[in-house]
């Protein structure tokens, strides 16, 4: 198998109240083989405020991620704020015969008037789509929507099933709640990059690429007989994929179980492709649970290690959640839980991560420049974000 499914839960046993069930599940690379048959879809915002350093740093990380994608793969090249509005450069082309004009059209790249992005993603949604291919979306923008302002009007355009988003905002201006929700819905990251840290646009663009692959297509379908399901880092309990690389992909939630309940109380349904073989693969897993009267036993069937890191994530959730509101302090106690939790698991990863995001935050909160204090939190917000999709 390309993939070890491992599936935890924090209760063996239902008790005489309603006993709120934390799982962890994770997938976990055990082989790979070429990454092929991936569409990138790349979109660059042409607006005016990219005009200069910001649109030549963009350009220079949009050739190097071209460089850098394998043959076997395709890519979509879209440009929002051109005279156009919106000009698809280049659809689900193969890298195998052109990247060099691929290459050429990222060079003419200029700047013009306007951020229509909802365009920008409704045309690459019906692009991937219609494409049939797995993938990812890389959305670069240093600037709020000029077409459509309403976060609804973009949760409601619906999501190409097997992409996922990489959201990279620029400066004080772009909209980092819709950064957010975009890399919510699709399983994906978000990444802030200060005006002073422009620079770094080569190589954050650069290192999108994806050469080896443990699986393709994955498709994870979690259901409970028992209720609903409450996900803690993904959005929905159909999560679809583009791929598995290196880094095992862990989904947290809960389930509430009612009282003295016998019987499964979750079943996870993972399909993907193989690589290696280019053979489907299908597996299932269950989490049964049994009642017992006694207290102790109850306790004694409680799996702390997956409790303590599920409740660290939720902390690290609702600092996110505070964050988006701007409420710092409110994120910095949140942050300060999680920093207790952190310790609790005695994974050096989680310690340090959150050891770094505390101190973030609350040097943010001595910052008496608002600019500053406003270009810090979408910082702390997008790395917070991407702690808790790569658990």
């Amino acid at each position: 198998m390309a993939l070890l499914v491992d599936l935890r839960t924090s209760h063996r046993y239902s008790f005489r109240t309603p006993v709120k069930l934390a799982f962890k599940l994770t997938l976990l690379p055990s082989s790979s083989g070429k990454a092929e048959g991936l569409h990138y879809i790349l979109l660059i915002d042409t607006s005016g405020s990219m005009k200069g350093r910001k649109i030549e740093l963009a350009k220079e990380g949009a050739r190097l991620l071209l460089r850098n994608i394998p043959e076997g793969n395709y890519v979509t090249l879209i440009a929002f704020g051109t005279r156009e509005l919106v000009s698809v450069l280049a659809s689900r082309t193969p890298m195998d015969t052109e990247r060099e004009r691929l290459l050429r059209l990222i060079d003419e790249l200029e700047p013009h008037d306007g951020t229509p992005l909802y365009r920008a993603l409704r045309d690459a949604y019906q692009i991937a789509r219609a494409s049939g291919l797995p993938g990812y979306i890389v959305l670069l923008s240093d600037g709020q929507p000029t077409d459509v302002s309403s976060l609804e009007r973009f949760r409601e355009l619906e999501q190409p099933p097997g992409y996922r988003m990489v959201l990279v905002g620029i400066g004080l201006d772009y909209n980092h709640e819709l950064f957010t929700l975009l890399a919510d819905m699709s399983g994906g990251d978000f990444y802030h990059v200060s005006e002073a840290e422009v620079e770094k646009l080569p190589e954050i663009l650069g290192s999108f690429s994806v050469e080896t692959v443990a699986a393709r297509s994955v498709e994870l379908v979690l259901e409970s007989p028992v209720g609903g399901i409450k996900l803690l880092n993904y959005e929905e309990p159909v999560i679809r994929l583009p791929s598995i690389e290196k880094e095992s992909v862990t989904v947290l939630g809960e389930v509430e179980v009612p009282p003295l309940y016998e019987g499964t109380v979750l079943r996870a349904r993972i399909r993907y492709e193989d690589p290696a073989t280019d053979e489907i693969v299908e597996e299932v897993r269950e989490a049964d649970i049994s009642p017992v009267h006694s207290r102790d036993l109850f306790l004694k069937g409680i799996d702390r290690e997956v409790l303590d890191e599920y409740n660290y994530f939720l902390y690290m959730a609702r600092a996110r959640e505070a964050l988006l509101k701007g409420k710092l302090d409110e994120a910095t106690q949140k942050l300060s839980e999680a920093a207790r939790l952190a310790e609790q698991t005695r994974k050096i990863s989680y310690i340090e991560a959150t050891r770094r995001l505390l101190a973030a935050a609350e040097q943010t909160r001595r910052l008496g420049d608002r600019a500053a204090v406003e270009d810090a939190t979408r910082r702390l917000l997008s790395e917070a974000t991407r702690r808790l999709r790569h658990v």
